[in-house]
């Protein structure tokens, strides 16, 4: 598969932007559809969402498949584990989108959640400004490359159920997969990606784990 948004600083840095380029009001805008989930893998997103918020370590895996890969935003080529995830990723959840392939309105959603967030900073929520409808339509365009190559999609077009779950932390960290010893940064959102494996159709497993805040996302 070709990775071009690991192996090409820029190209992740502009997905990476993309998603702070967004709000509310021009999500509305959004031309582009998705075909919606299953209720099933709605059901298990918003469940897993539920216990990574609560900081469930044994809920959380009971949602995950054997052998699934867990990994960080800025560690793309190595494996995480249950533990580190839930080490970020305590705290509210703030959005569950859940698509039946790769989205078209991932950003858009995103923006969306981080508007209606009365916590959220001033300048978090500056940061996902919109310039203009055409900014929004790139944007939403970028996001969906950058998902689809993060959780190495199916480039066929073959459906592929993923889901975006958007948590403001408990704690700020100083890197979302970073080190716990370093010193905290000012709060960011937490994106986490997931992947259902589709041989589990009934109650749907995930097997693939991305997550980080978007700063971590271009280191």
């Amino acid at each position: 598969m070709n990775h071009q948004y690991r192996s090409n600083p820029a190209a992740r840095a502009a997905a990476c932007l993309a998603l702070l380029a967004l709000s509310l009001s021009a999500a509305r805008a959004a031309a582009q559809t998705t075909r919606p989930a299953s209720p099933a893998w709605i059901g298990t997103a918003q469940a897993f969402a539920k216990s990574l918020a609560a900081g469930n370590e044994s809920a959380q895996a009971s949602f995950i498949a054997e052998r699934a890969a867990i990994r960080a935003f800025d560690r793309a080529d190595a494996d995480d584990n249950v533990q580190s995830l839930a080490a970020v990723a305590r705290g509210t959840v703030l959005g569950v989108h859940a698509y039946a392939q790769a989205p078209a309105s991932l950003a858009s959603d995103i923006a969306a959640d981080i508007k209606a967030f009365e916590a959220a900073p001033d300048a978090v929520k500056t940061r996902f400004a919109p310039a203009n409808e055409n900014d929004l339509q790139r944007a939403n365009a970028i996001a969906a490359k950058w998902v689809a190559e993060l959780l190495e999609l199916p480039q066929s077009g073959k459906p592929a159920p993923v889901a975006a779950i958007v948590i403001w932390p408990s704690t700020p960290a100083a890197n979302a997969s970073g080190p716990r010893s370093a010193a905290p940064q000012p709060p960011e959102p937490i994106l986490v990606l997931i992947k259902a494996d589709e041989t589990t159709a009934t109650r749907p497993k995930i097997r693939h784990i991305t997550y980080g805040t978007p700063q971590s996302a271009l280191n």
